[in-house]
């Protein structure tokens, strides 16, 4: 055995001598992960001797040298975003870096500080609503504000800001609680029910810095001077925000619904020292225990019912005071008059003063009527086979739908009870009157975008087109689950209507297809003739054939409430060209239909002209006073628009017969050309 081993160790040396001729010496070499731009290797074995390399220390493996190697794995770019600058700090452009070693692949430049643009600010005067600003500069990129137009004296923001006008803060005199309570002012103006740093007053007044805002307000006070004991005041806006519920008012006799955000009352409370908070002790009014006059009926409403029971009209004790003069910035006042409320006795006054006028805004609900007087039970007009429906410039929508229905049938005794004029009419037509609908529109108080004109005794008018009234007799078609329209009231041809109401409504008597002196025909629209407001429309069918002679339908308008008019109506006078002036709107860069280019009156002529730069597509006409009352087209007054087909600079000119333009039945006689320069 001994023999066989030393045999086969001397067979071993021989193969090895004869494979490679020297016995190895082997050099490790550990695996080496390559890199972004370096190349690695994997574990290997090299012979110093004869050069080879093998994957084990033994040497039965050789490897090629090739395959030694790992390849680089090259970068793995990342972008790097672009810095804006600003006007005091550089930006950088975008570039790339590699995201495994963070070599940098796309080198980021410096971009310069833009620096201020500065433009002036004028200065403005403070209101109880808006902060007014002293004179400075703003940067219009920034809005960094500055002393100077250099942009070197910088100032805080606050600094360019004017206090709040507060008319009736005082400095001695005060009617301070005698013991030192606090008063609130809440409601759902403020979104807030409760006492809070935020809603507390801004502080007491007297009664003479009343008097000077409001002297009838001030004498009301001044003849309960004896029992005021303290007079506190905050600035309140009412109806800029949709409070997401409504309440009852009374306005002017009319019960209507108003949105939660013109709700006010007043807290009485303390400062509890021990809890940190805000304790309320009386609210104002409260039912029992608070009892309130209303200092200022004209613009604060408060229940004259302080019961439990509700009175005729819906109100109780728990009624909330409501604003009823209009969304605006009011000076909320509050006397207390230091004694216990009963029924006979009142324990405080409110009073509103308004201070600022702020447009209504979309969505919140300002004095829409709110009780029906020609809501019937019974013996309702009504007509089985038809439906009605009020449209027009007033609802902005002329179809029958859903929205424009009217509310339903009534009686000529409801009528009569509403308007006994009106009333005594229908009576007198007796059987003629076989369906009597009505609504209740808001006429006036938006701008249609258009006009119509009316006449009103013997004087012609023009009318925003928000002022224009008609009524549809229609049905419900199941099939194609649509609202159709059977007749149009009045209508060329097929309706002949009249009016039974000529105070509040004008209807074209001229029913033919030629115009009249005054430019009507038989497709002029009925137009609300008794100022901005809300209206009952009511509808009489008279079931009979319209023809000259004979009406098919009557309409009527009942003024429920007065409104403010978007766009007053004005007499159609002779044109003074003198006292208007004229402008080029259309869909041009900068005008957008919105924006009138001022045309300059060329001399000694009765001639008005501006240059525009228009393209292809673009459309104008010529209008007055930047308002749509009066325009001029292509074929003349009210005519349509112009249509630009090639790019250019243009002349637009308007031309007048004679410096005084009289009114014609076809309108103001003018002609509009536009000239390409």
């Amino acid at each position: 055995m001994k023999k066989l081993l030393v045999l086969a160790i001397a067979l071993f040396s021989v193969f090895a001598l004869v494979s490679c001729g020297h016995k190895h010496t082997m050099e490790h070499h550990a695996a080496k992960a390559a890199e972004c731009e370096k190349a690695g290797n994997i574990e290997y074995w090299s012979c110093a001797e004869c050069g080879k390399f093998f994957a084990d220390e033994a040497g039965t493996t050789e490897l090629e040298e090739a395959k030694l190697a790992v390849a680089a794995k090259g970068h793995t770019p990342k972008d790097l975003e672009a810095v804006e600058p600003t006007c005091t700090e550089k930006g950088k452009t975008a570039g790339k870096e590699c995201s495994v070693c963070g070599k940098i692949l796309e080198a980021q430049q410096d971009v310069e500080a833009l620096g201020h643009k500065i433009e002036k600010v004028e200065a403005t005067d403070s209101n109880e609503m808006v902060q007014g600003v002293i004179e400075h500069y703003r940067c219009e990129r920034c809005d960094a504000r500055f002393a100077d137009a250099d942009g070197k004296q910088p100032l805080e923001e606050e600094a360019v800001y004017k206090p709040y006008l507060d008319k009736l803060a005082v400095t001695e005199g005060a009617l301070v609680d005698p013991e030192e309570k606090l008063f609130f002012a809440v409601g759902g103006f403020e979104g807030t029910w409760g006492p809070n740093e935020g809603t507390q007053m801004l502080g007491a007044t007297t009664i003479a810095a009343v008097k000077a805002i409001d002297e009838k307000l001030g004498k009301e006070l001044e003849k309960r001077a004896a029992d005021i004991k303290s007079l506190y005041y905050a600035v309140v806006v009412l109806g800029a925000e949709d409070a997401k519920w409504t309440t009852n008012a009374l306005y002017k006799d009319v019960l209507v619904q108003m949105n939660g955000s013109f709700t006010v009352k007043a807290i009485k409370g303390h400062y509890d020292e021990d809890t940190e908070n805000y304790i309320t002790d009386q609210w104002i009014p409260d039912p029992k225990t608070g009892h309130v006059e209303s200092l200022t009926p004209d613009t604060l409403f408060i229940a004259a019912n302080w019961a439990e029971d509700k009175d005729k009209l819906g109100f109780d004790w728990t009624a909330n005071p409501a604003g009823i003069a209009g969304p605006g910035a009011y000076y909320l006042i509050c006397a207390d008059y230091g004694k216990v409320s009963t029924t006979e006795v009142y324990g405080y006054g409110l009073a509103l003063v308004k201070a600022v006028e702020l447009n209504p805004q979309e969505g919140v609900q300002d004095r829409v009527p709110a009780q029906d007087k020609l809501a019937v039970e019974k013996d309702a007009l009504e007509d089985k086979d038809h439906m009605y429906f009020a449209v027009g410039g007033f609802e902005g929508t002329w179809g029958p739908n859903e929205g424009t229905q009217m509310d339903g049938a009534t009686t000529v005794a409801a009528v009569k009870a509403l308007d006994a004029e009106l009333g005594a009419a229908l009576e007198a037509k007796g059987d003629a009157v076989k369906a009597i609908y009505y609504s209740m529109i808001q006429v006036g108080t938006t701008d249609g975008g258009w006009s119509t004109n009316a006449k009103v005794g013997d004087k012609l008018y023009s009318y925003n087109g928000s002022f224009t009234v008609k009524a549809i007799k229609g049905h419900y078609d199941e099939d194609t689950e649509n609202y159709i329209t059977d007749q149009w009231i009045p209508d060329p041809k097929t309706a002949h209507v009249e009016c039974l109401t000529p105070k509040t409504l004008f209807i074209a008597s001229n029913w033919a297809e030629e115009k009249d002196d005054d430019g009507f025909d038989w497709t002029a629209n009925p137009v609300a003739v008794g100022g901005a407001g809300w209206y009952y429309l009511i509808v009489v069918d008279y079931g009979q054939v319209s023809s000259t002679e004979v009406y098919g339908y009557g309409l009527a308008l009942v003024k429920i409430l007065d409104g403010e008019a978007a766009v007053n109506p004005f007499e159609l006078k002779d044109l003074v060209l003198a006292d208007h002036t004229f402008g080029v709107i259309g869909s041009f860069e900068g005008s957008g239909w919105n924006t009138d280019t001022p045309m300059t009156k060329v001399e000694g002529q009765n001639k008005y002209q501006a240059t525009v730069t228009l393209v292809a597509g673009n459309q104008l006409k010529v209008r007055a006073d930047g308002q749509w009352a009066d325009s001029w087209g292509t074929t003349g007054y009210n005519g349509g628009n112009f249509e630009i087909t090639e790019d250019g600079t243009y002349l637009v000119t308007i031309a007048f017969e004679s410096d005084k333009v009289a009114y014609t039945s076809e309108g103001f006689p003018g002609t509009v050309t536009v000239e390409k320069q």
